[in-house]
Formats: C-alpha cells, sequence, structure tokens
C-alpha cells in the first residue's frame, strides 16, 4: 500500500486589456500586485507569482481543494475592471 500522496490544485490565469491596449502603466500594475493579493486571501487562494505588463496580467496561484476559484477570478477581473473607471 503506498502513502497517500499530498495534492495541490494551481491554476496559471491571464487577462487581457480591452484589444490588448497597452493600458496598464506602473501605477496600474502596482495597485493590481497588491490587489490580486487581497482578493485572493479573501477567497482562500494564494498567489504565487504576478506578472502584469502594459497589456495583460498573469498570476500563478495554488487553490485549496474546498477552494471556489472561480469566484476569486470573477471577483478578481470584477474588481480590475472598476478600479480602471476609478483611476482614469
Amino acid at each position: 500500500m503506498f502513502p497517500p500522496m499530498p495534492v495541490r490544485l494551481y491554476a496559471h490565469l491571464t487577462w487581457t486589456t480591452l484589444r490588448r491596449l497597452p493600458l496598464l502603466n506602473p501605477e496600474v500594475a502596482s495597485f493590481l500586485h497588491r490587489f490580486l493579493r487581497i482578493e485572493a486571501k479573501r477567497h482562500g487562494v494564494q498567489v504565487l507569482e504576478t506578472g502584469i505588463v502594459a497589456n495583460h496580467v498573469h498570476a500563478i496561484i495554488q487553490l485549496p481543494l474546498s477552494s471556489t476559484y472561480l469566484a476569486w477570478c470573477k471577483g478578481s477581473k470584477a474588481q480590475a475592471r472598476a478600479s480602471r473607471t476609478v483611476m482614469g
């Protein structure tokens, strides 16, 4: 009999800007970097790494097995959209 193996769930998420326009300046990137971690914590998700350039965002995340990762994705994207309106 083999011992039980630990199970981990990872995801690589990407978002692009509208028509891949270069809309993510350093100020917005800094905000998104902080915000993604806050939103992840709210959903019990761990952000392992982010990569943010002018026209897209990458996030490597670790999901708890009971996680509803779609809720995290939806919440993150919604808040990012809302912040774009606030930041101009």
